[in-house]
């Protein structure tokens, strides 16, 4: 797969769990039954997953990738109206690697 990031620890996760909660309101629950279409992390919102979010917090970057054939519970799965909203604090960096022409967008 694209994108192999190293493993993060859990005291990393959490604060940018928080992080990502509060700015864009992805949720942390990691279940997804098995066989089950996935569905947007973003609570509130049925909506079918069509783009993958990860992130490695001491680099201060996020990548959102092609839908990943399976759920990691270090990523994020975005329907694509919530993917194309996506936004990253203040000096991190976007990479969208999704053949979609968008390119990648710099937090200033």
């Amino acid at each position: 797969m694209l994108g192999e990031h190293p493993p993060f620890t859990d005291a990393v996760r959490i604060r940018f769990l928080a992080m990502a909660q509060w700015r864009t309101g992805i949720p942390t629950n990691d279940a997804v039954g098995a066989g089950a279409q996935r569905q947007c992390s973003r609570p509130g919102c049925s909506e079918a997953a069509a783009a993958t979010l990860t992130y490695h917090y001491d680099r201060s970057q996020a990548w959102l990738d092609e839908l990943s054939e399976r759920r990691d519970p270090h990523s994020y799965d975005l329907c694509e109206r919530h993917a194309a909203r996506i936004s990253v604090p203040h000096g991190w960096h976007l990479d969208d690697r999704r053949d979609n022409g968008l390119g990648t967008l710099i937090a200033v």
